[in-house]
C-alpha cells in the first residue's frame, strides 16, 4: 500500500505514513547495496586489489563503509517522513523515486572514493 490516497476526509494516521515510508525504502535498500557492490567489485577489479583485502584490516574497512553506506540510506527516511507530514505530500509520493536515484548516485560517488582509501589504509 505504497502512496496511501487521500482525500479531505481522509487524513492519513502517523502509522499509516509510516508503514508507507518503510513499504517504500527497504524493498530499494537491497538495490542499493546491490549497485554499491558492483562499484566496490569493479574497483577492486580495476585496480587489481583482490589480494589486499584478503586480510583482517580490509575486511573491517569495507564492513564499516558497508555500515556508513546503509546509514546515510537512513537520511531517506528523514526527507521521506517530513514531506509526508507536509502540504505537499501528494506530489512527494509520485516523486520520490527521484530522492532514490540521487542517493544511489551519490552512494556510488562516495564508494568510489572509500575503496581506494581503504586501500591505501592498509600500505
Amino acid at each position: 500500500m505504497i502512496g496511501i490516497p487521500t482525500t479531505p476526509e481522509t487524513v492519513p494516521t502517523v502509522r499509516s505514513i509510516w508503514n508507507d515510508c518503510l513499504g517504500y525504502w527497504e524493498p530499494r535498500r537491497i538495490g542499493y547495496n546491490l549497485v554499491l557492490t558492483v562499484v566496490v567489485v569493479a574497483q577492486l577489479t580495476s585496480l587489481q586489489a583482490w589480494p589486499q583485502m584478503a586480510t583482517l584490516k580490509a575486511v573491517v574497512g569495507m564492513v564499516v563503509c558497508c555500515a556508513l553506506a546503509n546509514f546515510c540510506y537512513c537520511s531517506a527516511y528523514v526527507i521521506d517522513l517530513g514531506l509526508q507530514h507536509s502540504d505537499y505530500r501528494e506530489g512527494w509520493l509520485q516523486r520520490r523515486g527521484g530522492l532514490f536515484f540521487a542517493g544511489c548516485i551519490l552512494g556510488c560517488a562516495l564508494t568510489a572514493l572509500c575503496v581506494p582509501l581503504v586501500l591505501i589504509g592498509l600500505q
